[in-house]
């Protein structure tokens, strides 16, 4: 049987920039992150940005945008 991965899309904004969260869903299994900032995709750091919970990763992807925006 073939997995199948989903991607959703959750937007948010901090110190007057938008951002944009992809999340990947790996078929239930495990979710990960991808910030964009501007329209461009950020590095990811060393860590891996990989959660168990779908309501997890979303809060750390904000979580990591406002860091990466500082103030």
């Amino acid at each position: 049987m073939q997995s199948k991965t989903t991607s959703r899309s959750v937007y948010g904004e901090h110190a007057g920039r938008s951002y944009e969260i992809r999340i990947l869903d790996w078929d239930g299994a495990a979710f990960t992150v991808t910030v964009y900032l501007d329209g461009f995709e950020q590095p990811k750091s060393d860590d891996d940005h990989s959660w168990s919970t779908y309501e997890e990763a979303v809060r750390m992807g904000h979580e990591l945008a406002r860091s990466m925006i500082g103030h």
